[in-house]
């Protein structure tokens, strides 16, 4: 099972790894390198390789979907719904 962690894709990866500190320590940025992909909600592409390698290393399950908002799938509309909807 794996924790949904933050409201934003980048509060998810950084929670996912332990925190503002540890993800920062992992990677070999700043402290406030890392808020402000917080605060912003997303963390540039060119971090992404640094942060799995260190995912690995720590035995963490991350995924590339973990760094982005994925739309929710839509249900499809049941048959009888659509064809009412198409006749108005």
């Amino acid at each position: 099972m794996k924790p949904t962690v933050g409201s934003n894709p980048a509060a998810r990866v950084i929670g996912m790894m332990g925190g503002l500190t540890k993800l920062a320590r992992a990677i070999d940025a700043p402290v406030t390198t890392v808020q402000a992909w917080k605060t912003r909600g997303e963390i540039p592409q060119r971090y992404w390789g640094g942060i799995f390698e260190a995912a690995k290393a720590t035995s963490i399950d991350l995924k590339i979907e973990d760094f982005v908002d994925l739309p929710e799938a839509e249900e499809p509309a049941e048959q009888g719904e659509t064809e009412r909807d198409a006749r108005g």
